[in-house]
């Protein structure tokens, strides 16, 4: 659904041809929509004048997760269960212009998994440190920011300036909400705040503020200052 911020009314309805939406990002010039359905997976570019479906693309696997948009990059995040091991994450790489796989990447040796999101125009990976990805190989690439140990993010991570606020893992059994945290990029010294679980977040930079999607509680604001 298209939003129209000013009068809150919904705008347009973009039927997905029977899949269900897993993410959705922007950039400059096109609405990137990651979708999946019974055996299936895909990535669909939208132009936001018209409102159309554009270009289509299958993927290989059978769920993505979350599709990551920044410079002229565009990244799937795919989900894979193979030999009884899983969900492995893979990284697919979009070329915008052709809207074809350009390159597919397993994240580590080990079934690994990271959360991407969009930073000063790059494309970030994060696990145990940040990292940037390529966005035509699908590769991460050093060096990488590391988080301390125990309390690497879980629920959200968002970049603004040099800094990268996240929802930390609060340790212990993981019981706990997140803390929400933030990574000063040029030191990589870590401030933790208060206690805030949710599932997602996203930033409103012209208010420095973060606003978290929570399960069961609605959606809180949380402002960042300076």
């Amino acid at each position: 659904y298209r939003v129209d911020p000013v009068s809150n009314a919904v705008a347009a309805s973009i039927p997905l041809n029977g899949s269900h939406g897993a993410d959705v990002a922007v950039d400059e010039n096109s609405v990137w929509v990651a979708h999946f359905g019974k055996d299936h997976a895909g990535v669909s570019r939208i132009d936001p004048a018209t409102g159309g479906v554009v270009a289509d693309i299958a993927l290989p696997s059978d769920y993505v997760r979350r599709i990551t948009a920044a410079g002229r990059g565009v990244v799937a995040t795919e989900l894979e269960w193979a030999g009884n091991e899983g969900p492995c994450t893979v990284l697919t790489a979009i070329d915008p212009a052709t809207v074809t796989i350009s390159a597919r990447e397993p994240v580590g040796p080990d079934c690994g998994g990271v959360q991407l999101f969009a930073w000063n125009g790059e494309i970030w990976a994060s696990g145990a440190g940040l990292e940037r990805v390529d966005p035509m190989t699908a590769r991460l690439v050093g060096p990488s920011i590391p988080f301390e140990p125990e309390h690497s993010p879980r629920s959200f991570v968002l970049g603004v300036g040099r800094e990268v606020w996240f929802g930390a893992y609060p340790g212990g059994n993981g019981g706990r909400p997140d803390r929400i945290a933030r990574l000063d990029s040029a030191t990589g010294s870590i401030e933790y705040f208060i206690e805030e679980g949710g599932m997602d977040a996203v930033l409103a930079p012209e208010s420095r503020t973060i606003w978290i999607l929570e399960y069961d509680r609605g959606v809180t604001r949380v402002d960042l200052g300076g």
